[in-house]
């Protein structure tokens, strides 16, 4: 068994989108100042205090993000975010052009599968690193590509960017389409390019916080 990390490292002042704080990481407990509480061998213990939005980085999307009606992140069923996964890359497209269902069909020929009911989808649409500039304005699916991956039965998507949909188009038809319908979105999932199957298990399971619109999850693609 192999398993790739899909998910972005975290460290003190990561910010990986505008709405959203940047991570905060302070020093709480250092082992000398813990080692007089304890008898040698033991030299102490160490702690963090961790300070951080619940979309930072490598997350996922609870439904109530974008509905306040809707499910928080102690309510997903982690089914939906552990079982077979396809990704597809589509990261040679013009970084401003929206995906569209065509674009999808072509990747998928390309690659060499197709998205079955059940699926977690995950696509590439960056050729680059998430901290260069354009990275933001890197344009997701548009909204008829939101409804071909419905009509697939895909019960999660994860995308490289920081938003699955295109970022000019305020409305949010891939956001509402899906967490609409309880399809749960994952945003910065990395390292895709570096998995070499396109077909494979997925695992990306977020903290149980109580009413948390979202949380960070380690997503990872697992190949046997």
């Amino acid at each position: 068994m192999r398993i790739i990390d899909l998910t972005l490292e975290l460290e003190d002042g990561t910010a990986t989108h505008p709405a959203h704080p940047r991570c905060v990481v302070i020093e709480f407990a250092r082992h000398a100042f813990t080692a007089p509480r304890f008898q040698p061998p033991c030299q102490g213990f160490a702690s963090r205090i961790l300070m951080f939005s619940d979309h930072i980085g490598t997350h996922v999307d609870a439904p109530f993000h974008y509905f306040p009606d809707r499910g928080t992140i102690e309510s997903v069923p982690l089914e939906q975010l552990v079982g077979p996964a396809v990704w597809l890359d589509l990261s040679d497209k013009p970084a401003d052009q929206p995906i569209t269902p065509a674009m999808l069909d072509a990747a998928c020929a390309k690659a060499g599968t197709t998205v079955e009911p059940g699926d977690i989808l995950l696509f590439r649409a960056w050729p680059g690193h998430h901290a260069d500039d354009g990275f933001m304005r890197c344009a997701g699916f548009n909204g008829a590509a939101a409804e071909w991956a419905v009509a697939k039965g895909i019960k999660a998507l994860g995308c490289d960017l920081a938003t699955p949909d295109d970022p000019r188009d305020m409305t949010r038809p891939v956001h509402l389409t899906l967490l609409g319908r309880d399809i749960l979105i994952m945003e910065h999932i990395m390292h895709l390019e570096t998995v070499p199957a396109h077909r494979f298990q997925f695992v990306g399971v977020p903290l149980r916080i109580k009413g948390a619109t979202g949380s960070p999850i380690r997503a990872m693609a697992i190949l046997q």
